[in-house]
């Protein structure tokens, strides 16, 4: 069981504001919503995406204890959350949540990105030293080292 506190910002002129979600280490998308699914609210839950950028893309709408509409894959629901970022107000609560990058390791000599690029570079390079990064293409994406073979 995962520990999560919400903590509210100011209100602005509509009555509502942003919504903070700390939470440890290892929450998963599906805990999250079970939480939140005990509060008696309404509103959406969405997975960060640009797509969407206001309610995500997967979502869907909730109400007090019941979902409205398709629930995301199990896959979605089994990842990690990154952050979650939340407005609202009265009993409706929007939330967006980041899904922290898989990357695993698939076999000894290779790994699993999600990315049929970074993949290919990996094959190729199997007698090499390698380092693939990356790079922020603007502030919202991150970007971390995400191959090195010695």
């Amino acid at each position: 069981m995962h520990k999560i506190i919400c903590s509210y910002g100011p209100q602005g002129s509509d009555c509502t504001g942003p919504i903070y979600v700390h939470f440890d280490d290892g929450l998963t998308v599906r805990e999250f919503i079970d939480y939140q699914l005990k509060n008696n609210e309404w509103g959406y839950i969405g997975i960060k995406s640009t797509v969407d950028q206001f309610f995500g893309s997967p979502k869907f709408e909730y109400k007090k204890n019941q979902i409205l509409g398709e629930m995301f894959s199990d896959d979605i629901l089994d990842s990690e959350v990154k952050e979650i970022k939340g407005s609202g107000g009265w009993s409706r609560s929007d939330f967006i949540i980041e899904l922290k990058e898989k990357c695993k390791k698939a076999s000894e000599n290779t790994i699993e990105t999600g990315d049929p690029m970074l993949e290919k570079h990996w094959e190729e390079s199997k007698d090499k030293i390698i380092r693939i990064e990356t790079f922020q293409l603007s502030p919202e994406e991150s970007f971390e080292t995400i191959i090195k073979r010695a």
